[in-house]
This record gives structure tokens, C-alpha cells and sequence, in this order.
């Protein structure tokens, strides 16, 4: 990876990691791309270089929660022995994974339903 890429990559996480701090703090219709923009320190137009919109980072940050959530159970479900244990530990990651992203899996959910009621 040559270093503009690594750089662009860089970009791109700032902002989602700005993204993923509003949109967890109010929902996302009352987040603004210049909101992120002011947040990160950039210009608007540099966010729509790296997303299309907010639906796009909306998607990307759940795709990372649900990766980082499934790693986890892996880590600390399926590795153990002990069924109790393993239980414990997936309510735990569940309860985890929804305390953060509740705000985003909840407008997430929404937009899908708004876009399934307008086709």
C-alpha cells in the first residue's frame, strides 16, 4: 500500500470514528455532514470524497460493529469450554454491542423501513 493510500485510509477511518461518536450520541437524521466535517476539522467535500452520504457511513459503521461483535463472540463463546460460561459471555457481548451502537442499529433499522415503505 503506497503511502497517499495509507493516508486516504487514515482519512476515511477519522471520519467514520467522528461519525460513529454523533451517531451514537443522537440520531442520525439530526446529524449533519458538515456536523462530521467540523467534527474531523475538514471541509465537507472531503467526506463525500470518501462516502456517498450518511447512509454509507451508517452502513459501513454496522458492517464494523457486526464483524468486531462476531470476532468477539469467537473469542469469547466459541473458544470455551464451559457452556455456562460461554452463555454468560454471549449475553455480555450482546448487551455490550447494543449499549454502543443502539443509537446506530436503531437508525439503521429505521432508514431500511422508511426505504422499504417509499419502493
Amino acid at each position: 500500500m503506497s503511502l497517499q493510500e495509507k493516508q486516504k485510509a487514515f482519512k476515511k477511518q477519522i471520519i467514520l470514528e467522528a461519525a460513529y461518536h454523533l451517531f451514537s450520541s443522537k440520531p442520525v437524521e439530526s446529524v449533519s455532514v458538515e456536523e462530521i466535517a467540523r467534527l474531523v476539522g475538514c471541509a465537507k467535500g472531503t467526506i463525500y470524497l470518501h462516502f456517498k452520504n450518511k447512509d454509507e457511513m451508517l452502513n459501513q459503521l454496522v458492517s464494523e460493529g457486526l464483524h468486531k461483535l462476531c470476532a468477539d463472540m469467537e473469542d469469547g463463546c466459541l473458544s470455551i469450554n464451559d457452556i455456562h460460561d460461554a452463555i454468560s459471555n454471549y449475553i455480555k457481548l450482546q448487551f455490550k454491542f447494543f449499549r454502543e451502537y443502539h443509537f446506530i442499529i436503531s437508525s439503521w433499522v429505521r432508514r431500511r423501513l422508511e426505504a422499504g415503505a417509499a419502493a
